[in-house]
């Protein structure tokens, strides 16, 4: 659901938006300036294990990638789910930086 908005929202695919359990999620949608990707490996100039986030919005305008990997964790462990998030995509993070 969260793909489906997110592509709408930024005319990727038509409204309105359909139940989760009828929609077909395609991997790739692209347009003149945003591309997304949804649950498929990024491109890396190394070798990173962690390099399948759930949703990768590119915004070609301002040149900026957002990448979205969801979690649902118990309220007891919402600090650490986090923390192991943000390191997993660190190095998807610090070779994009560089190029």
């Amino acid at each position: 659901m969260v793909c489906q908005e997110l592509a709408i929202k930024r005319g990727l695919s038509e409204g309105p938006c359909v139940p989760y359990h009828k929609h077909e999620q395609q991997s790739e949608l692209e347009n003149s300036n945003y591309s997304l990707y949804s649950d498929r490996p990024m491109t890396t100039a190394r070798t990173i294990h962690c390099s399948r986030p759930i949703i990768v919005i590119l915004d070609k305008a301002i040149k900026e990638a957002f990448l979205i990997d969801t979690a649902i964790p118990n309220s007891h462990n919402i600090h650490s789910t986090i923390t192991e998030k943000l390191q997993k995509y660190t190095g998807v993070k610090e070779d994009y930086i560089k190029r």
